[in-house]
C-alpha cells in the first residue's frame, strides 16, 4: 500500500491520496486509511507547516507507525532556514518571503536539520536529504 498525504497537490497513480485541504482528518490517527506497518512508501507533501508545532512529533510518530519493515517516508517541506537566508541575500522580496512562510494558513516553519532529528528519534534511517531553493524533499527508511 503507498500513502499520498498533500495539500492541493495532483493525485499520484497508485497512491491512496489524501488531500488535507479537501478531507477532515487528524495526522496522528489514520487508522481509517491504513492499519499499521501496511504501507510500503508514504509521501507527505507540503503538509507539516499547517500542522501546530506541538503536533509534528506525534503525528511523524504516527504516519511512521504506518510504514512496513524497509518501507519509506518522503517529506516535502518548506525548509525555514532557507527561506531567510534567501531572503537575507535578497534573493527574496518581503511579497515572496511572506508567501513562503504564512501561505494558505501555515502554522508552523520547521528547518530540515529539526526533521532529521525528529526522524532519528524515531529510530529511521536517512536515505537523503535534497534540497533546491527553500524546498527541502527528505527520504527516510524504517529498519
Amino acid at each position: 500500500m503507498k500513502l499520498h498525504i498533500s495539500v492541493a497537490q495532483p493525485p499520484l497513480a497508485g497512491y491512496i491520496n489524501v488531500d488535507v485541504s479537501k478531507q477532515s482528518i487528524d495526522l496522528a490517527n489514520l487508522e481509517s486509511l491504513c492499519g499499521p506497518s501496511v504501507c510500503t512508501h508514504i509521501i507527505v507533501n507540503d503538509v507539516i507547516k499547517f500542522m501546530p508545532y506541538d503536533k509534528i512529533i506525534s503525528a511523524l510518530q504516527h504516519i511512521t507507525s504506518r510504514l512496513r519493515h524497509k518501507g519509506q517516508i518522503t517529506v516535502i517541506f518548506t525548509d525555514i532556514n532557507s527561506i531567510i537566508r534567501s531572503y537575507n541575500r535578497n534573493e527574496l522580496n518581503e511579497k515572496q518571503f511572506n508567501e513562503l512562510m504564512f501561505n494558505q494558513g501555515a502554522h508552523s516553519s520547521f528547518s530540515y536539520m529539526y526533521l532529521q532529528k525528529i526522524f532519528i528519534a524515531l529510530k529511521m534511517n536517512i536515505i537523503s536529504i535534497d534540497i533546491s531553493k527553500e524546498q527541502v524533499v527528505l527520504v527516510a527508511e524504517r529498519p
